[in-house]
């Protein structure tokens, strides 16, 4: 396993926001092929995901970053559960909900053309001849949040959300790091020493956590080891199925893959819901598909 080297350290604020991420693609990788998954198991590069209860680890095991349950991005120092040194401040899951009005005409009731009356285009308020009855009403779901370091060297802890009268979306709750177009070989790793930190393969930085400084133990193997959940967009692994579902995203079929238990190496879903097939080994092909994302769950050993 590489050591990571801290050369210097910068804190890099992370942006605080509620959009709408657009899906993106995410890297394919070469095709007809799994790559060997012999990468650093402590690293999230383009194209990889942390789903909730998956996390990246330190060499040495003293530090790890966790996706957590509740929908925060976590990073602890020390044995075991750890104590917690930096995070996103990510809130837990919001569920919302409303007072929704339903009105319908009275029956057998007339009174005009008046606002309130039977009339069906003007039966929207109590009135003489139009009923009216208030039920709380979900309009707002977050249903889970997950890490992305994305291609353009950004890492990302997005919501798989809905929202009333707009349907399903992916939204940015927090970013870090790059953004620029020279996104190979960027990644985002928990070093020795203590740093979450967004590196290039040349050794250059572009955003820390600033926590950097002891080092700790080595403990070898590790208790918590690394877990991540690589994706091939636009790919199809064939074979393997022991369970079918359908799934409103692609994103929810992965994170049912990661909350298995260890029962799913790997899945394939529509690319905008639909079918999701989860696979008790990771396939050793996978073909070019538009309509499909793939993905290969990936532990560490560290």
């Amino acid at each position: 396993m590489k050591k990571a080297r801290i050369t210097k350290s910068k804190l890099g604020a992370g942006l605080a926001c509620l959009t709408v991420l657009a899906a993106s693609p995410v890297y394919a990788g070469p095709l007809n092929t799994l790559d060997p998954q012999t990468d650093w198991f402590e690293v999230a590069r383009g194209g990889d995901f942390l789903f909730p209860g998956q996390r990246i680890v330190s060499y040495g095991c003293y530090y790890h970053a966790d996706m957590q349950y509740d929908g925060n991005f976590v990073l602890y120092r020390g044995p075991g559960t750890g104590t917690p040194i930096w995070s996103t401040q990510s809130s837990p899951n919001q569920v919302q909900t409303q007072l929704v009005a339903s009105c319908s005409p009275v029956p057998g009731c007339y009174c005009g053309n008046q606002p309130g009356c039977g009339n069906l285009n003007g039966c929207a308020t109590p009135g003489a001849c139009c009923s009216c009855t208030a039920n709380q009403v979900l309009t707002y779901r977050q249903d889970f949040k997950y890490v992305q370091m994305q291609a353009d060297g950004k890492a990302v802890l997005a919501s798989r959300s809905w929202r009333r009268n707009v349907g399903n979306l992916i939204e940015t709750i927090w970013t870090a790091g790059g953004g620029d177009s020279s996104f190979t070989g960027r990644y985002l790793t928990v070093e020795q020493a203590g740093n979450m930190i967004i590196r290039n393969f040349n050794g250059s930085w572009f955003w820390s956590t600033n926590t950097g400084g002891n080092p700790g133990p080595v403990t070898v193997p590790c208790n918590i080891p690394s877990q991540k959940t690589k994706v091939y967009g636009w790919h199809d692994m064939p074979g393997n199925d022991y369970e079918y579902t359908t799934q409103p995203t692609w994103q929810e079929c992965a994170n049912r893959c990661a909350q298995s238990g260890g029962v799913c190496k790997a899945f394939t879903a529509g690319i905008n819901g639909g079918g999701c097939w989860l696979k008790s080994a990771a396939p050793v092909f996978r073909n070019h598909n538009l309509n499909y994302y793939s993905g290969v769950i990936v532990n560490g050993t560290n």
